[in-house]
């Protein structure tokens, strides 16, 4: 098992700009001194609870940090000229040694799509060629390109890649995305699903790759890098962490409701506000959306995981209505009381 390390620059309600950068810092710094595997930014607009541009913010943390790997997950390709990403990403690789990884996603969120897709209805389309234009760029090597949205003559793209031909990551959640990710060789992440929901998907994904052909080392490689997100608790007793997980859980679901309501919902703008605990069964926090409990309790929930074939959880450690000083407590516990005893840091080569 390998623990990753979800960040934001993080506006925590009431507090500063200021406290959101000290606080990432800080948790990066520390993540990379006790060992974490990685580091992961998702990409968000028009919010105070995420990032909009993570990889200006990797690229900074490139240069205070030596041993943690940088994500930027999910890349949300729709929105961006995949020339200008796959630079990015080739510069941040090149400024971390070789530490950057990427997670590719098509973007959900209507004011989102509306606003920074150029073509809405073309939103596979852009997605597919972006894709394909990523893993060529990393290839290091002149490379032309004739897509069903993007086409272009021959280019290079500078500095070349640290990292040749690297492993990306992709949301599968539904069949045709498990078929898209295993014929293109994309490393799986997995959604918020009961446990034998993930083992289903993992297997489906599984003989998705033997049917593309991929040889067996490669399938392994790609299965070794099987990931999913949680928030994840450590407390002294388990009903104090489920209380937590049920208050901080809470706070992420409605954002996310809120998040996909349609363009001149008279919800907008939205103003973020503390919401009550959800009510939802213990199984479905479990087992869905979270871990929590002691210390015993969590490392046992990750090793359930692992068992199943999950290889690398990135966790999430408090919401918006989390102050910066409990999230970094939060860090503190999970690094001492959890981390030692689960990590194991070795990549399928």
């Amino acid at each position: 098992m390998r623990l990753g390390l979800s960040l934001h620059l993080l506006k925590t309600l009431g507090e500063r700009w200021e406290t959101a950068y000290d606080e990432l810092v800080w948790s990066a710094r520390y993540a990379d001194a006790q060992g974490f595997m990685n580091i992961w930014m998702v990409e968000h607009h028009f919010m105070e609870t995420s990032t909009a541009a993570p990889g200006m913010v990797l690229a900074h943390l490139a240069a205070i940090t030596h041993r943690v790997r940088l994500g930027y997950s999910v890349a949300l390709l729709p929105f961006h000229h995949p020339l200008r990403l796959a630079e990015e990403m080739l510069l941040l690789d090149r400024l971390s040694h070789g530490r950057a990884d990427l997670g590719v996603g098509r973007g959900h969120t209507p004011l989102e799509v509306a606003t920074l897709c150029p073509a809405p209805e073309q939103a596979v389309a852009l997605f597919n060629d972006a894709v394909r234009i990523i893993q060529l760029a990393f290839q290091g090597e002149p490379f032309r390109f004739q897509g069903e949205y993007w086409s272009f003559p021959e280019v290079q793209l500078f500095p070349p890649p640290v990292q040749r031909h690297p492993i990306l990551w992709m949301p599968i959640t539904s069949p045709r995305s498990i078929a898209f990710a295993a014929e293109h060789g994309l490393a799986p992440l997995l959604g918020n699903r009961p446990l034998e929901e993930l083992q289903a998907t993992l297997a489906e994904y599984t003989r998705a790759l033997q049917a593309a052909g991929h040889a067996e080392e490669r399938v392994l490689q790609l299965l070794d890098r099987a990931a999913v997100t949680r928030v994840c608790i450590v407390a002294d007793t388990a009903r104090e962490a489920e209380a937590i997980a049920r208050y901080e859980l809470a706070q992420y679901h409605h954002n996310f409701v809120l998040n996909g309501v349609p363009v001149g919902d008279p919800r907008f703008p939205r103003y973020h506000q503390e919401w009550p605990p959800l009510e939802d069964p213990l199984e479905t926090l479990l087992y869905r959306r979270a871990l929590f409990g002691t210390a015993d309790e969590v490392i046992d929930q990750l090793r359930e995981l692992e068992r199943l074939g999950i290889r690398q959880v990135t966790v999430g450690l408090g919401s918006y209505a989390t102050p910066a000083a409990e999230r970094r407590r939060r860090l503190i516990r999970l690094s001492k009381q959890v981390l030692p005893r689960v990590q194991h840091v070795r990549l399928a080569s």
